[in-house]
Order: structure tokens, then C-alpha cells, then sequence
């Protein structure tokens, strides 16, 4: 099992908008990419040789996300927001004992 990336495509010159997100500009040349809560940053995630995702406790995208109302839990089911706002990706950074177990399937 390997892990999927999210890919976009436009022709050169194009403008994309994506809002509360972190892409790796620098692969992104001849678009112009705007939006708000915007990243072109380093996650810091966990241990992502072994697949780990979560976001470490130093993690830039900690309380950057947008925070939905019907979207209430992680990919783990654990509740988000823990903060101000919802963490960008998947998994809602936290210290509680039972959110640190995950399954990779």
C-alpha cells in the first residue's frame, strides 16, 4: 500500500484559487495560485517515511484550516477543532493518549 497524492491540472497562465491548503509551489510553475490560508511550507509531520501523517506539535498548519460545522471529527474520528480552527489535513493534531492510535488500512 502506498499513499495517493491530490493532483490538479491546468494549462500555463491559468489562475487556480485553493483556499486552506499547503502546495508545493515550487512543482506549480506557470500557474498562478491564490487563495486564502494559503501554505508553501514543510508540514512537519510526525515520521512520514513510515506513513505517520499526523502533524507534529511544532507543525505550521496547526489551527490554520477551516473549520466546518457538519465536519466535526478526523480521519481517526477524533473532534475537531482542538484549537482556534480546524487543522489543515486529515488528522486533528492532538496530546490526548487515544487520538495517537491510528491504523494505516
Amino acid at each position: 500500500s502506498g499513499l495517493t497524492r491530490n493532483e490538479f491540472y491546468a494549462t500555463g497562465g491559468s489562475t487556480i484559487t485553493i483556499d486552506y491548503s499547503n502546495i508545493d509551489q515550487a512543482k506549480s510553475t506557470g500557474l498562478d495560485l491564490i487563495g486564502a490560508n494559503m501554505f508553501d511550507t514543510n508540514p512537519l509531520f510526525v515520521a512520514p517515511g513510515s506513513y505517520d501523517l499526523r502533524l507534529s506539535h511544532q507543525s505550521p498548519l496547526i489551527d490554520e484550516g477551516l473549520t466546518l460545522g457538519d465536519i466535526n471529527l478526523d480521519i481517526r474520528g477524533v473532534a475537531r477543532p482542538r484549537g482556534v480552527a480546524s487543522d489543515i489535513g486529515a488528522y486533528e493534531n492532538s496530546t490526548d493518549p487515544e487520538a495517537l492510535i491510528f491504523t494505516i488500512l
